[in-house]
């Protein structure tokens, strides 16, 4: 397993994110930032990843990658007939990947392609604050990345790769898509 959370380290924030990570004092607290992107449910997901793992017998496989940053996640899918038996994924990314890849993972299990299709589109149009379905509800997992997200909006590409990953492999046509966002 690969994941870059390095890169979301205290430095990293201070400079990039100068104006997330000051306190009341007008000091300078990455730490706090860190909290705020990585919330108890998103760190249960970077180290317990669900599914993380090769599915060699899968019916469908696709792989995407950020062309931003170079996260790259495979989705492996084993269908029965038109549901979602099984899914699993593989990853070199940054944590926020890993944990959308891993709460994704979750949600689509046991779904039908149709139904996992739909979860999909609800949720990188809501990641990408476009017009989202009113009647589209989420998990409480899905919700935390919302949230994160909320502080990091450079992060949201970051957040869709796997799911486009997923909508590749259940198309069964490319085997490898960009993610440009």
């Amino acid at each position: 397993m690969v994941c870059w959370a390095s890169c979301l380290s205290p430095t990293y924030v201070v400079h990039f994110y100068p104006d997330r990570a000051k306190t009341a004092n007008n000091k300078f607290d990455a730490a706090m930032t860190i909290d705020q992107l990585y919330d108890k449910v998103i760190m249960d997901h970077i180290n317990n990843a669900r599914n993380y793992r090769a599915m060699p017998d899968a019916d469908r496989k696709a792989e995407a990658v950020s062309t931003l940053c170079g996260d790259s996640v495979t989705v492996y899918v084993k269908l029965d007939g038109d549901r979602i038996r099984d899914v699993a994924f593989q990853c070199a990314s940054c944590a926020i990947s890993m944990a959308s890849a891993s709460i994704m993972t979750e949600a689509i299990k046991g779904k039908r392609q149709a139904e996992a299709a739909a979860l999909m589109h609800a949720v990188t149009d809501r990641i990408m604050q476009k017009a989202a379905d009113p009647d589209a509800s989420f998990s409480a997992d899905q919700s935390a990345i919302f949230e994160a997200l909320r502080a990091f909006p450079t992060r949201k590409t970051c957040a869709t790769v796997a799911w486009h990953a997923l909508a590749a492999a259940l198309e069964g046509g490319r085997s490898t898509v960009a993610v440009e966002q």
